[in-house]
């Protein structure tokens, strides 16, 4: 069965979504290189969950707003491009799972107006769904992504799977944040600890080095 681009459908039961959450646990249990691992996920989502255009934002270090940290099946033009763009807290449709931290669902995008078509990626005859990152207490971001089909009996239990996904991503970016800090808390002991052995040395050397040459100036 195919949609009417052409796009061959798989039937969205509860078989294909344990394999597509597999495949993406196999995928984030891999590499906490967030970038590359992201847009595997990404990528699994459109393959075998029938979800396109995926996208991550993740919460810049302000915390007033979110940058696209992944983003699949853009044109070359819009890639490049889109590290310029920024979603506001509250702004726009991102904005307001952001803020909110609860999942938003489009039923056909053309309907709502708080989405902003930034990318100019996304079908207006289909559905979008946006969930957040996180928690109440600490919210990271929002993952979006596009059902390839119109099919409203599926877009509950899309919108579920696509909520165990953004946890699966949640887990593995505070993993990854976690390592981050302790490897830059290690280098700044480490580079506290080379520069003490450096003046150790330095001042041990301020007393060797006069005493060797007493030694050798004496008649």
């Amino acid at each position: 069965m195919s949609d009417l681009n052409g796009y061959e459908l798989k039937k969205f039961d509860a078989e294909q979504q344990l394999i597509a959450l597999h495949k993406i646990s196999v995928i984030l249990s891999h590499s906490l290189n967030m970038e590359q691992t992201l847009q595997q996920v990404l990528s699994c989502l459109e393959e075998l969950a029938g979800m396109q255009f995926g996208m991550v934002t993740l919460q810049n270090e302000d915390r007033q707003g979110m940058l696209v940290q992944a983003l699949h099946g853009a044109n070359p033009e819009v890639i490049r491009d889109v590290a310029r763009i920024k979603y506001r807290t509250n702004e726009g449709i991102l904005g307001a799972v952001q803020a909110k931290g609860e999942t938003q669902v489009i039923v056909k995008v053309s309907q709502d107006p708080r989405f902003l078509d930034r990318l100019g990626l996304y079908d207006y005859n289909l559905p979008l769904i946006c969930v957040p990152l996180g928690n109440s207490s600490n919210r990271a971001g929002v993952l979006v992504a596009q059902p390839v089909s119109g099919v409203l009996s599926e877009l509950t239990a899309k919108t579920r799977f696509l909520e165990m996904v953004a946890n699966l991503i949640m887990q593995t970016l505070t993993l990854s944040n976690t390592v981050q800090k302790r490897s830059k808390s290690y280098k700044i002991v480490m580079t506290n600890y080379f520069q003490i052995i450096k003046k150790q040395m330095a001042l041990r050397l301020w007393w060797v080095i006069p005493l060797q040459c007493d030694k050798y100036l004496k008649p």
